[in-house]
């Protein structure tokens, strides 16, 4: 795995409180991008937008579950339309302190809405895991990938610790 333990724990950071505004997964390009609002200062009310580029994608797997008359059930569905159920969670905080290189996931995929492998290494790679929920439905995500990248809401490239010192500070400024 080629993330190191200090930014490991500043993405963990950065998305403590963020919430999934869309995922787009590009099965040809093999990426998937994650565009997260993350937490912002006190009286900001200027969206904090970054946008997550994971490339070489290894494994991509989702659950995506609805309650219905007190039975859970699972929603199959295809990789492909993973933005249609996350948008049901827009301004819904993704769940957890630890979502980079989880060694022991809470998460159960036998049941799972999709399981995209395309390397059976994929154990080997870095991963992010994402929770949200809502009252009847929530959805579980996990991504193996061999790179990644952070950009703005302009898609401008931006420095992973210039990123992790400004959630710090914004953390910092609220406790």
């Amino acid at each position: 795995m080629a993330i190191s333990k200090d930014i490991r724990e500043g993405l963990n950071i950065i998305l403590n409180e963020a919430s999934i505004i869309n995922i787009e997964f590009n099965e040809i390009e093999n990426y998937i991008f994650c565009k997260f609002e993350l937490l912002r200062e006190k009286d900001n009310k200027t969206p904090n937008i970054a946008n997550f580029k994971f490339e070489n994608i290894f494994r991509f797997v989702a659950k995506y579950s609805e309650k219905v008359e007190d039975i859970i059930k699972v929603k199959k569905i295809n990789p492909n339309e993973i933005s249609y159920y996350v948008e049901k969670f827009i301004n819904k905080d993704i769940y957890g302190w630890d979502f980079v290189n989880i060694e022991k996931s809470n998460f159960n995929f036998e049941n799972s809405s999709f399981d995209y492998i395309t390397s059976e290494s994929y154990d080997e790679q870095d991963s992010i895991e994402l929770f949200q929920d809502d009252f009847d439905e929530d959805i579980e995500i996990k991504i193996w990938f061999g790179k990644f990248e952070i950009f703005n809401e302009l898609y401008q490239k931006i420095s992973i610790e210039d990123l992790i010192l400004r959630q710090n500070k914004i953390w910092d400024s609220i406790f």
